[in-house]
């Protein structure tokens, strides 16, 4: 363990709700990581309105510069109630969240400071938490080191594992036509071939909804595409249709529906935040399995997205199911940060649990009979046909 830090300059304030951040802060937060799907302060209004945690709440820490104004950092949290034992500090996060950080100045050269001083601050909190809990970090972000150096020079013990891969395209000008050329000659063959048959056969019609002025009719589209599919039903009814209508409002939704002989078959639903489109949400219709509706779709939405929006990455959000490779040709890995208040005894008893499975897992992996961590849960976020 390294050793503790000293007390650093930067200032910590906390909140309880995002109703409580001062127009600075607001303001800070709306601007911030405009490529990022899931860290702006409209992300996480949505998260804590209509996708709660129960048993959890907001807790909000903001690290200001060295003037009264001047937002370095914020850091979206959750915490358990006073009284439960033992104390977690979480990452505002859930299965809707594609990714996760501190939320960082711009023009932060430097973030360790700003980063020093949430650690510091947290580790400090009365009463001790005992567990930290960060998921759907980017392993590759330099904050993600920062974070996991800085709780360590807090005094706390720190560790991290992996929970997932995030599989995007580097766009680099390419034409939807030379994209489509370029992928794996089974995927081109199948979707080439099915598409034919499908047009020979039946009345095929692609629809695009971007605004709010005919976006009733494709949300009630997609709800009725994914009521008919395999997929569980949400378990925050509301969320998906206010993330839909947030971005019809600011022109980044792209949902997409096919129609199959005038019934709904498939839809997507693609956000694009910056020079960034995410796919975020897919679904088909059993009956239409047998067609292939849901990779025809993908291959509209690609031609579309391509040929019309100036992007500079295609994201498949989380997972490394096959067909996502297909599509895609480079990945990032994203990792959960643990942190154990060693000061606590309930820390100490929890690190030492996490330790003897980590040990655990290293004798397994030794003797062929294991996997190097921990499974990753289930997401339905980002799943397709």
């Amino acid at each position: 363990m390294t050793p503790e830090m000293e007390r650093p300059s930067t200032r910590v304030v906390v909140y309880d709700d995002i109703e409580q951040l001062p127009d600075n802060v607001r303001a800070f937060v709306s601007g911030s990581n405009p490529d990022a799907l899931c860290l702006n302060g409209s992300w996480f209004e949505l998260l804590i309105r209509f996708s709660p945690s129960e048993g959890y709440r907001p807790r909000i820490y903001v690290a200001m510069g060295s003037g009264d104004e001047t937002v370095d950092c914020v850091l979206f949290a959750m915490s358990t109630a006073r009284t439960r034992r033992p104390r977690k500090l979480l990452s505002l996060t859930n299965f809707y969240t594609m990714s996760y950080a501190p939320l960082l100045r711009p023009d932060l050269v430097e973030p360790a400071e700003a980063l020093d001083a949430l650690a510091f601050h947290i580790a400090s909190e009365e009463p001790n938490w005992d567990i930290l809990e960060f998921r759907s970090l980017v392993e590759e972000d330099r904050a993600t080191a920062q974070l996991v150096r800085s709780f360590k020079r807090a005094g706390m013990f720190v560790d991290t594992y992996s929970q997932y891969e995030n599989w995007f395209f580097p766009v680099q000008g390419v034409s939807a036509a030379d994209y489509f050329a370029s992928r794996p000659s089974q995927v081109r063959n199948t979707i080439i071939r099915k598409l034919k048959k499908v047009r020979r056969d039946h009345n095929l019609d692609f629809h695009l909804y971007r605004s709010t002025d005919d976006l009733s009719e494709g949300l009630i589209d997609y709800q009725t595409i994914y009521a008919g599919s395999w997929k569980l039903p949400e378990a925050h009814p509301e969320f998906i249709p206010q993330l839909i209508r947030r971005f019809a409002d600011t022109n980044g939704l792209r949902l997409g529906v096919l129609r199959i002989d005038g019934e709904p078959a498939a839809a997507q639903i693609w956000l694009v935040t910056g020079r960034r489109a995410t796919i975020y949400k897919l679904a088909y219709a059993d009956k239409f399995a047998s067609l292939s509706a849901g990779s025809i779709l993908t291959k509209m939405m690609f031609d579309w997205v391509l040929e019309n929006d100036q992007i500079a990455e295609i994201d498949y959000g989380i997972g490394s199911e096959p067909y996502k490779m297909a599509w895609m040709s480079a990945r990032r890995h994203i990792v959960a940060l643990i942190g154990f208040n060693c000061r606590s005894g309930l820390g100490l008893l929890a690190a030492g649990r996490h330790l003897a499975g980590r040990l655990k897992r290293h004798i397994l992996v030794n003797a062929g009979i294991g996997r190097s961590d921990p499974p990753a849960a289930a997401i339905g976020a980002s799943d397709v046909s």
